[in-house]
């Protein structure tokens, strides 16, 4: 998922036991092994959103119906204000 209040939501699920993850925490222009080998510098300003505001939230086949319950519950809470 993407919002520009990841930060806050990641630690609201953390906070209640819901473990987050980021897929790509840099864009790939941004990294030192870009940068490193000489090349060009880039300004991607959708690729540089994406790696401010991407969150992995748990989505497997394994998830219980509770445990899916309570995620989205968790989500809906904090979009709403109920937190």
């Amino acid at each position: 998922m993407e919002t520009p209040q990841r930060d806050e939501l990641r630690k609201y699920l953390e906070n209640r036991g819901i473990g987050t993850g980021m897929y790509y925490p840099l864009p790939l222009h941004e990294h030192e092994a870009w940068s490193g080998r000489g090349m060009p510098s880039y300004s991607l300003p959708e690729s540089e959103r994406y790696a401010r505001e991407n969150l992995a939230i748990p989505v497997f086949a394994e998830l219980e119906d509770d445990e899916v319950n309570y995620i989205i519950s968790a989500v809906t809470d904090f979009f709403s204000g109920k937190c």
